[in-house]
Formats: C-alpha cells, sequence, structure tokens
C-alpha cells in the first residue's frame, strides 16, 4: 500500500521524466491531478467537500435542500435553475471555496450533526452536466474533479443518460468509494417500475465498472433521505475523504498511464541488457584499430629486423618504421596526436548497424515513442563517439619504443660476427696483396687444414646470416604477438569509452524508465 504523500511524490518522479514522452492528454491529466492534490492539501484537507452532481430536471437542489434543511437552493420543475455553483458548510472555510471557485457561500454550523459526523463538511450544488451553457458544464466539471466525495443525482426518465455514464461514471471506477448513487423521484414509480429500474441502473454502474451504493430516495415523500445522510456521514467518518479522493485520482491517473504504456507497444519489464561486445569490437574496427596494430606489428618487425639482421646488409633493411606513417612513433601522452587513420566506410557502417541493433535490444518494452526517443540519442552519441574516436589512439601504448632484450644480445652478437669476420678479411687480405705493396706476412695459423683468417671470414660472415635467419623468424612471431597486443590494448581504451560514452547513458536511461514504471506502480496501491 502506498500513502497519498508517496502517491504524490511519484506522480511528481512521474512528470519529471516522461512529462515529453507521456502521451499529451494523460500527460496532461496527471499534472492537473497533481497540481488538484497539491492544492486540496494546502487549502485544508479536514473539511469534506461534496458534490451534488446531475442533469436537468434531476432534482440536485431539491435534494441539497432537503439534507441541510433549509431553502438555500433555487428550485424550478421545468427549467434548469442552478446556472452557478452554491456551497453551504459547517464554517466558510475562503481558501477551500477561493480555490473551487464558488461564490455562493452560507454556513451552517449544525450541518455536521445532520449527518452524524463530528467532521467539517462543504456540500456544493453544481449547475447541470448537460446545461446548454457550456461555461456552466465546465463549472460543474472542474469542482466534480476536485470534491472529495461526489452524489451522482440520477430520476428514472435520465438515469441511463449516455452523457452521465459515457462523459462520467465510466471514468470513475477507481473512484468508487468516493461515489454515492441517489436515484431520485423515486415516488413517482411502481414497485415494479422501481425494481426494474433498481436492477437496470445497478447494471449500467457495472458496466461503467464503478461499485457503489444506489440510495432511492424521494424529496416529495421524504423517502430515503434519512438513510442517504446516513451513508454520506458513514463516508466522512471512515476515512479522511479528502485523501479517499486524492488516492483515486492518483489510482486513476496510474491505470491512464499503464493503458497508455500498452497502448504505445510498451511493457512494464524490460528485457535483459544486450551484450555490448559486438559494439565493442565494431566500433574499434571502425576506429581504425586493424591499421594502427598492423602498423605496430610492422613497426616491430623494421625495427627488430634492422636489430638483429647482419651487421653489413643492415642497409638493406632500413624501412620507413610504419608507425611513423600514423604519427604514432613516440610514447603516448594525454595530449594525443593525429593518426589520421581514415576507416572505411564498410566498417563504419557495421558499427552503425551494430549500435542500432544494440540500441534496439536496450530499449525493448519501452513504449515506441519513448523508444525512439533514447535510441535517437545513442546513435547521436555513437556517431560522436566515431567523429572523434582518433585521439584515442594516440593515448594507445603501441610499444615503438619497446625493445626487446633478445634483440640487443643479438645485436651484440652480431657486432662481434662482424668484427670477426672484418678481421678475416682483412688478414686475407693483407696476405693476398701484401707482396705487392710490401708487406710480407708469416703464414697464418691453422685449424685442421683451414687457415684461421678464413675461418674466421667465413665464420663470422655464416654466423651472422645464420643468426639473421633465425632472428627473423623470431621477430616474425614476435610481430604478430605485439600486433595482437596492440590490437586488445586499443579495444579496451576503445571499449572503456564507448561504455562511457554509449552504454552509460543508455543504461541510465532504462533506469529512468524503470524507475517511470516503479512510480506508477506506488501510484497504482495509493490509499488513503
Amino acid at each position: 500500500m502506498t500513502s497519498v504523500a508517496e502517491g504524490i511524490g511519484a506522480l511528481r518522479s512521474v512528470l519529471e521524466v516522461g512529462s515529453d514522452l507521456v502521451d499529451d492528454r494523460v500527460a496532461s491529466d496527471a499534472r492537473a491531478v497533481l497540481d488538484s492534490a497539491v492544492a486540496r492539501t494546502q487549502v485544508g484537507d479536514d473539511v469534506t467537500v461534496i458534490a451534488f452532481a446531475g442533469a436537468t430536471g434531476s432534482g440536485k437542489s431539491s435534494l441539497l435542500n432537503a439534507l441541510v434543511g433549509q431553502e438555500l437552493a433555487r428550485v424550478a420543475a421545468l427549467r434548469p435553475t442552478t446556472s452557478e455553483p452554491l456551497a453551504v458548510g459547517t464554517d466558510s472555510e475562503p481558501a477551500l471555496l477561493d480555490w473551487l471557485d464558488v461564490s455562493q457561500r452560507h454556513v451552517n454550523a449544525a450541518l455536521a450533526q445532520r449527518f452524524s459526523s463530528s467532521g467539517k463538511v462543504m456540500l456544493i450544488d453544481l449547475p447541470d452536466i448537460d446545461s446548454i451553457q457550456i461555461a456552466h458544464q465546465r463549472r460543474a466539471h472542474a469542482i466534480i474533479e476536485r470534491a472529495d466525495l461526489t452524489v451522482w443525482v440520477l430520476d428514472p426518465q435520465k438515469y441511463a443518460d449516455a452523457i452521465v455514464h459515457e462523459d462520467y461514471l465510466s471514468h470513475l471506477g477507481e473512484h468508487s468509494d468516493s461515489l454515492l448513487v441517489a436515484l431520485n423521484k423515486i415516488d413517482l414509480l411502481s414497485a415494479a417500475e422501481r425494481g426494474h429500474v433498481e436492477d437496470d441502473l445497478e447494471r449500467l454502474l457495472r458496466n461503467d465498472g464503478v461499485h457503489c451504493d444506489i440510495v432511492p430516495v424521494s424529496v416529495a415523500t421524504g423517502e430515503g433521505i434519512e438513510y442517504l445522510s446516513s451513508r454520506i456521514g458513514q463516508k466522512m467518518d471512515a476515512a479522511n475523504a479528502a485523501r479517499v479522493k486524492i488516492a483515486a485520482d492518483l489510482r486513476a491517473v496510474a491505470k491512464s498511464l499503464g493503458a497508455w504504456v500498452v497502448a504505445d507497444h510498451g511493457k512494464y519489464e524490460l528485457g535483459a541488457m544486450p551484450s555490448f561486445e559486438p559494439v565493442v569490437a565494431a566500433v574499434a574496427k571502425a576506429s581504425g584499430a586493424d591499421a594502427v596494430s598492423s602498423a605496430a606489428g610492422g613497426s616491430y618487425r623494421v625495427r627488430g629486423t634492422r636489430k638483429t639482421s647482419w651487421w653489413f646488409t643492415r642497409w638493406l633493411h632500413n624501412k620507413r618504421d610504419p608507425l611513423k606513417l600514423v604519427h604514432l612513433d613516440k610514447v603516448p601522452t594525454t595530449v594525443a596526436p593525429t593518426t589520421g587513420v581514415v576507416a572505411a566506410p564498410a566498417h563504419l557502417a557495421v558499427a552503425d548497424g551494430a549500435g542500432r541493433r544494440f540500441a534496439s535490444a536496450a530499449v525493448a518494452g519501452m513504449p515506441r515513442q519513448w523508444a525512439r526517443d533514447v535510441e535517437h540519442r545513442a546513435q547521436e552519441r555513437l556517431n560522436g563517439f566515431l567523429a572523434n574516436v582518433d585521439p584515442l589512439l594516440g593515448t594507445v601504448d603501441v610499444e615503438y619504443e619497446r625493445t626487446p632484450l633478445w634483440w640487443r644480445i643479438v645485436n651484440v652478437l652480431q657486432w662481434l660476427f662482424a668484427a670477426v669476420a672484418l678481421v678475416g678479411y682483412v688478414w686475407l687480405g693483407l696476405k693476398i696483396l701484401g707482396p705487392m705493396i710490401g708487406i710480407i706476412l708469416p703464414d697464418p695459423p691453422r685449424v685442421g687444414i683451414v687457415e684461421v683468417p678464413l675461418l674466421l671470414a667465413a665464420g663470422g660472415m655464416i654466423a651472422g646470416l645464420l643468426f639473421a635467419a633465425i632472428s627473423r623468424w623470431f621477430v616474425g612471431r614476435g610481430s604478430e604477438r605485439a600486433q595482437r597486443r596492440v590490437r586488445r590494448r586499443i579495444e579496451t581504451a576503445v571499449g572503456e569509452a564507448a561504455q562511457e560514452t554509449i552504454l552509460a547513458p543508455l543504461t541510465g536511461e532504462r533506469h529512468v524508465y524503470e524507475g517511470f514504471i516503479d512510480a506508477v506502480k506506488l501510484m497504482s496501491r495509493a490509499q488513503a
């Protein structure tokens, strides 16, 4: 059960969240109920406002006079006489009557005793709801909406009037506790006719969704007047009638909101949040993850080959570093460079589709208009993210300055092999060309049948080429691993940013809708 104060708070939440998304008519009715509820509590909810409503000739004014015991309201048999509402209460209650916009005011201090109640009461005689004057109809309608208890005065000839049932009673199912029906002029019917009319009226009320007492009365004979007085007194004493009416208004608004949700293909429960991983993968690809990670792998290959190749052939591997082509040949900083990577249109289209599918699944269960608005905002965030993702790539560690230890070891060995080979080549050269320039070297030592100079030259060259070949294979494998590492870093960075930019707001909007539904549920349980 929800208290009236909690229900009013829930209605405020509903309007704060959904006033621009809910159907205009439903939102307008909800605002009117909120304004009325707040105002009603401010003008004094310790006074029970009882409105006497009905069509022309139903005998509202005569019945009010009979209940009050004074001829206050004008009565005429052939034409409507109530053009302005008239109030009679146990006290003057100026603030309350100003809010009700009733200028004709009477005080009867003993009125509460008439209803065997200790509470304060204000009776209002309304203009006819079917008056030919539209202004009169509007005055009556406005007070019916604000009254705590409405006594509908019907007569045997017009009790089935469409205006009464279709325009009013059929919308008051939640207000059954705040209604009484007085079947007036019962003295004009025979016993058989009376039973038929009462049964038919009860049937019509059931069809309207209204469950309230039908009190047969006759002002002419006085039949039922005392019983009607006692029933009004019981309604006054059962609970604070003002809160009962406000609670009914809140339930009625909740019912209208629920009907709008269902009519607009919404649900009270959203489905599970879909996986965001496909969006992250598609966005990472569209952001240039392939190009940057490939450049990182290529950079590893170029730098590794240059470091580990045979010293005498390194000039053949002096290629431009691929990371320089995308301006990522530096340590990442918070002020990221622009990479210049241009996403392929196909990748952008895939990312757009993944984002749309995710948003569509995330809003499944929201009313169509609500869902469309949320999807539109999600798509705008996705487009903005893709348009500004390039600087994010510059913050990712692409391992440009990474130099594995084994590169350094092989590099030292290659220098050593080059030095050995160079010594051997110089020694051989001096042995062959020395006599021509007057340099006679002793016979070089041998290892077996091979002279040391030849062994040094051939051994240094073969060792250098062999290490270069083996290193080339390891560099290739390392390049693949570097590419995968950088790709994972990009996906992680893009994923975290996408979650903050795209996923978090959409999750928040789901929570907003769920809060809206929770508030509607709270209102539907409002009780005085």
